[in-house]
């Protein structure tokens, strides 16, 4: 009576997998807000605000244009009873970034700023005219206090003014560089004030992360729609935070009109699993290969191993007459050019440990 034969097939994988990835977010707004100041001249009244339009509901933004920052002034006075609109344009504070992040510290609540700037105005009987501003906000407030001078007017006015920052987390899962996940961010020094949704993004290299044109909500149930305008690419000193500039259908959807548009994101990551210089945001580790199922078959006095795998994966397929910690010596090392695939492996003559390795 002829021995029997034994063939076990055992299946493995070299590559841990990985978690759900998350890191932090800093969403703010580029268009500071400013408040309606007043003051007194000669026994009239004034007051000064600032709209995005020609309205008499200012909206109180500064608003980003292609060069500078503008919109229009309105101002309103005792002895008319109506209101001036001027359009003009300002510079906001000299660029400085203490925390060398590759952004501007005057839209950041963590960091002061102070300084002058200049602008002119165009009055519809006078023409046009400088405009004198002296900024000032503390370190961990999201207000301040600018000091606009009318030059043509005589007239000094004190605003407050705030930025909007909002500040939070990013969880995504990576397949094969498309990254799928959920934002969720909170307003810095504000309560029930949030933006959350989902968020699509895609590794262009190991520099760029594309994001895709989505919708948040805010804790109203509004909608908040954005468009990348740029990737989200490492600053200049801070080669683990990302910036881009977002567009915004309606930053503010509590006024009359679309405003507070121009935003930019930061996504900050410090996470370098492979150790080379670059976050795995934008390097993110290979996720590992699938499992891979064997089968085996005798036809015809032949032996094949079929490997159910990854198409375009290569694996090593061993064997051993001994299971345990014992050598393996190699059959072959096959790539699968198709899902499933035959191995024609010579007939053992004893009891056969098999296995295959994904790479």
């Amino acid at each position: 009576m002829g021995k029997s034969l034994s063939l076990i097939l055992i299946s493995l994988t070299l590559v841990a997998g990985r978690a759900d990835s998350t890191v932090r977010v800093g969403l703010y707004c580029a268009e500071p807000r400013f408040g309606a100041a007043s003051t007194n001249d000669s026994g009239v009244n004034y007051t000064l605000q600032l709209s995005r339009d020609q309205s008499d509901s200012p909206n109180g933004e500064l608003v980003l244009q292609t060069s500078g920052y503008g919109g229009f002034l309105v101002l309103w006075d005792s002895g008319s009873g109506s209101n001036t609109f001027m359009p003009f344009n300002l510079a906001i504070p000299d660029y400085v970034d203490a925390n060398r992040d590759s952004f501007h510290d005057f839209f950041e609540v963590s960091q002061s700023i102070s300084g002058g700037s200049l602008g002119t105005y165009q009055d519809p009987v006078q023409g046009s005219a400088q405009l004198d501003a002296l900024w000032d906000r503390s370190a961990g407030s999201k207000t301040g206090t600018c000091q606009l001078t009318l030059e043509g007017y005589g007239l000094t006015f004190i605003h407050h003014f705030e930025i909007t920052e909002y500040k939070g987390t990013l969880t995504y899962s990576n397949s094969s560089g498309m990254y799928s996940g959920s934002i969720s961010l909170s307003r810095t020094l504000a309560t029930n004030s949030t933006l959350a949704g989902p968020v699509a993004l895609e590794v262009i290299d190991k520099t760029d992360v594309s994001l895709n044109s989505g919708t948040w909500t805010n804790a109203l149930g509004q909608a908040f729609n954005f468009q990348a305008l740029d990737a989200l690419q490492p600053s200049q000193f801070s080669r683990t935070n990302y910036l881009a500039t977002l567009v915004v259908d309606d930053g503010d959807p509590s006024t009359a009109i679309q405003d507070y548009t121009d935003w930019v994101m930061i996504v900050s990551d410090s996470t370098d699993t492979n150790h080379n210089g670059v976050s795995d945001f934008s390097d993110p580790v290979t996720p590992p290969p699938l499992p891979p199922t064997l089968s085996i078959r005798l036809e015809g006095g032949a032996l094949f191993i079929t490997i159910a795998g990854e198409v375009g994966r290569t694996y090593d397929l061993q064997f051993t007459s001994s299971f345990g910690p014992t050598l393996w010596g190699p059959v072959s090392s096959v790539t699968l050019t198709n899902a499933v695939q035959d191995v024609s492996v010579d007939l053992p003559s004893d009891n056969t440990f098999f296995r295959a390795l994904a790479h």
